[in-house]
């Protein structure tokens, strides 16, 4: 998940007669504003609003900005920890598995098998519960399968751990461009100015 943003201040620039040499210098600066501006955005507020979030410091973590420059005019802001769900948060779709079926935790598990970045954790993964004593696979009278535990001292019900389906869902919950949209239409311009101005009295 990333987006570039690319200079679109040809209206602006051309409407300057001085100092065009500080044109490229102001663009990167306000390019990489307004990327910051963007990420504080996501990071404060888009994502928090969003998504119940077991860390509150993973996105900060995995948000970056890779600056533009005068001769480059792209800044890029992008997940550096690569988690292939953001995209599928953004936009929605279907998860399908690699094998036969996505292992979904069941509601009642769910905080505990998850770590703080959102995975499952090693030790409550699929395969290795059902070689632990008391795990088992069983289909449902629902007729869904279902990863379940056996009570240790062998009364009361069974405890469902996963869900195994053969697809699953994703809703649209993260609007990651939209947001990315919207502050590059409230900010650039802006930003661009004030570089421009620092960068002529800096000239001076």
């Amino acid at each position: 998940m990333q987006i570039s943003v690319k200079s679109n201040l040809g209206d602006l620039t051309r409407r300057i007669k001085s100092y065009r040499d500080q044109i490229p210098q102001a663009t990167a600066m306000a390019l990489n504003s307004t990327a910051f501006d963007f990420r504080k955005e996501i990071v404060s507020n888009t994502w928090p609003k969003s998504v119940m979030a077991r860390n509150s410091r993973f996105m900060n973590a995995a948000l970056r900005v890779k600056n533009a420059s005068k001769k480059a005019l792209t800044v890029t802001i992008f997940d550096s920890l690569k988690r292939e769900y953001l995209a599928r948060l953004d936009s929605s779709g279907t998860k399908t598995p690699l094998g036969n079926n996505i292992a979904i935790p069941a509601r009642d598990v769910a905080d505990q098998v998850r770590g703080a970045n959102g995975a499952v954790r090693k030790a409550y993964k699929p395969r290795t519960l059902l070689n632990k004593k008391g795990f088992f696979r069983q289909t449902l009278k629902s007729g869904a399968d279902a990863i379940l535990e056996r009570p240790k001292k062998g009364r009361g019900p069974l405890k469902v751990w996963y869900l195994l389906e053969p697809k699953a869902r994703i809703p649209k919950m993260f609007p990651f461009y939209e947001t990315a949209n919207r502050i590059v239409k409230q900010r650039l311009e802006i930003n661009f100015r004030n570089a421009f101005r620092r960068a002529v009295i800096t000239r001076r």
